[in-house]
């Protein structure tokens, strides 16, 4: 289903730049994981596209396993335009590793 991350879209449209920054920087709790991370599973390249563009630091953030945004993205097979995403923001992103020593494979 679309309509959250379009309804996601639509607040981080209206929200001012620092405080939507400010939101997109808050991790989850016990995981650590960000926005992006969640979104990096599932979300439209639009959507990815606005996180990262309001929060560009949130590609550096590893979750508490250690895992960027973008190993979310890869791991789910994600479609090739959001990798490129992830790419065009931390282009060494594909030399991170998580906890568990194993890097990005978007191939």
């Amino acid at each position: 289903d679309k309509r959250p991350w379009s309804d996601v879209d639509l607040v981080l449209r209206n929200l001012p730049p620092r405080m939507a920054k400010d939101a997109l920087m808050r991790t989850d709790g016990k995981y650590k994981r960000l926005p992006l991370h969640h979104a990096a599973w599932k979300a439209p390249r639009s959507v990815i596209d606005r996180m990262l563009a309001l929060a560009p630091e949130a590609a550096r953030v590893k979750d508490s396993w250690g895992d960027l945004s973008l190993h979310y993205a890869a791991g789910n097979n994600n479609n090739v335009d959001v990798i490129e995403s992830f790419m065009n923001i931390y282009p060494d992103a594909l030399l991170v590793t998580d906890n568990a020593k194993k890097k990005s494979n978007p191939s």
